[in-house]
């Protein structure tokens, strides 16, 4: 779906007013007299309310609407004639994307960020470079930022409005916090939340009454997704995106047998880096590291929807730790939450000052203790551009994506559960051990090797790796350790062909000085994301190694 005020006269575009439009298959369309109602994505059926009726609460109350009542996964437009007028808003979570930009000549507005990228021609003068420097730092910008300053994401539970000429006003209707329950009982709680989940799969299930494709990551969260999907009888055709000698495909597997379910072993090809150009394309808000997983589509089972554990390691405080329940700088605990420690990492005081101004707003008072400020973060900025934009959230829109920790009734339950539940996870634990012990039983899958792991066999692979780096570029001889080290957790040298590694200067990489020539298209922009992202991220892996 994409809404402008540029005339256009091709055959998908239609016109409405000053607006010029076109729909998206599954986009909505609704009109009352001088107003158009476009909307992309689904209410409950539970909630005994439709379209029709959302059209009516925003017309009449603009930006005080309350869409609480209006439970779903949403977004969407209401395009006013008189006024010349966009009123654009989303759901409580923000599970629809919109993207927006205006000046006094001319709006856009597009749940793509590819369609707003293919309108007009970009240049170095549009990137915005605190934005690009977030991206390098956490693998995506912050708050309401894209890499171009003039195009915003909605936030979660938001209604703005934007007329011809260039003047907005912008109203939340929920934000996110914890309210924890001074009678929070853990027994009834563990009742609650499972019944809340079996409640979330039922409203996937009326939406998509159908086979879904589950990924098994060999967590916690993808096994129980996977236990109360079957026991609404949704067929599940399950996969693993590992390789034969993978703990990951180790621990897959138990879950499966555990589940008696089929499950389907997909490798990532070495010729996965082939892939760029298309991975940036598809998903230019993506860290170009991921884009191995396009080499997996094609090998995914053929379902149109797909079942995740989204939100789940979230809600329920698997970042929350005990050093972390003290009173103090955000900005610390957040670059700590990310792993970039300032040993590893230099990052300019311009850069940190002016994410610690964006990140203010979270600490209203002295008393607000840093756990809170770093999950209200971590939601806001992390679930809506990172996650949602990730490569194995809907593989390049394969997929329509679902979760049940998604829905905001289990979001709004976890948020009342008070702390020390939530630290290291507990409560979550407790949940799994006691209403599922089959599951509770198989381990996780052990992460892959990061290089931020300060253990004994971080630093034992470290120095094979910077060996290996050595003995490349002395002499272009490729030592394989690809069955080692996941592709997740460290770049292999070996998938990267040897013109590609040698193609760049890494000397002139700056964090957010890069040079761009011409204009960004769909094709120069891959150039712009692979020197941004892959030869940054390289050269810091090289400096680190070297050390």
């Amino acid at each position: 779906m994409m809404i402008t005020t540029t005339d256009k006269k091709t055959g998908k575009w239609k016109q409405f007013g000053q607006f010029s439009y076109f729909k998206g298959p599954e986009t909505i369309e609704l009109k009352r007299a001088r107003k158009l109602m476009l909307l992309e994505g689904q209410l409950y059926p539970d909630i005994k309310l439709h379209p029709e009726d959302l059209f009516s609460e925003i017309s009449r109350k603009g930006l005080n609407s309350d869409l609480r009542i209006f439970k779903g996964r949403y977004c969407g437009c209401i395009i006013d004639k008189d006024k010349a007028e966009i009123t654009i808003f989303n759901d409580q979570l923000g599970l629809g994307d919109v993207y927006y930009m205006h000046s006094r000549k001319e709006i856009m507005i597009a749940t793509d960020f590819t369609q707003i990228l293919k309108e007009r021609l970009w240049g170095e003068k549009n990137l915005d470079k605190i934005a690009c420097a977030e991206m390098v730092l956490y693998e995506h910008s912050l708050l309401d930022r894209t890499f171009l300053k003039e195009v915003k994401i909605l936030p979660y539970a938001t209604i703005k409005t934007i007329r011809k000429g260039g003047a907005t006003k912008t109203k939340s209707f929920w934000r996110y916090g914890h309210a924890e329950d001074n009678d929070f009982d853990i027994k009834k709680a563990l009742i609650k939340l499972d019944s809340l989940m079996h409640k979330a799969m039922k409203r996937i299930k009326s939406m998509n009454n159908e086979a879904m494709s589950i990924g098994i990551s060999g967590g916690l969260d993808s096994r129980i997704v996977a236990r109360y999907a079957l026991t609404e009888n949704i067929p599940l055709r399950a996969f693993v995106i590992s390789h034969k000698g993978s703990d990951a495909f180790k621990i897959a597997k138990q879950i499966a047998k555990s589940l008696k379910i089929d499950l389907k072993l997909i490798a990532v090809r070495k010729q996965a880096w082939n892939r760029i150009e298309e991975h940036v394309a598809k998903k230019p808000l993506l860290n170009i590291l991921y884009s191995p997983y396009a080499s997996v589509t094609e090998d995914l089972p053929k379902t149109r929807s797909i079942l995740t554990g989204f939100n789940g390691d979230n809600i329920f405080g698997s970042h929350i730790k005990e050093g972390e329940l003290t009173e103090g700088d955000p900005v610390a605990h957040i670059r700590g939450r990310y792993e970039l420690k300032s040993k590893s990492v230099r990052i300019s005081d311009n850069l940190m000052s002016a994410v610690k101004k964006d990140l203010q707003h979270y600490n209203g008072s002295k008393k607000t203790v840093a756990w809170k400020t770093c999950e209200a973060f971590n939601f806001e900025n992390r679930q809506l551009h990172f996650i949602k934009n990730s490569a194995f959230f809907d593989y390049y829109g394969k997929y329509k994506t679902f979760s049940p920790f998604a829905d905001i009734d289990v979001v709004e339950f976890a948020l009342k559960i008070p702390v020390e539940h939530l630290q290291d996870s507990k409560f979550y634990n407790l949940f799994i051990q006691t209403l599922h012990p089959d599951l509770a039983k198989i381990r996780p899958e052990r992460k892959p090797y990061n290089l931020h792991d300060g253990s004994r066999l971080k630093q034992i692979k470290s120095s094979i790796l910077a060996l290996k780096w050595k003995v490349y570029n002395k002499t272009g001889i490729k030592i394989p350790l690809y069955p080692a080290i996941s592709f997740q957790g460290m770049l292999d040298w070996e998938m990267l062909s040897r013109d590609f590694l040698s193609s760049y200067d890494y000397s002139r990489t700056r964090i957010a000085g890069i040079d761009v020539t011409g204009s960004i298209n769909m094709r120069s922009l891959s150039e712009i994301r692979t020197r941004f992202h892959l030869i940054t991220e390289m050269e810091f892996i090289r400096r680190h190694l070297e050390k």
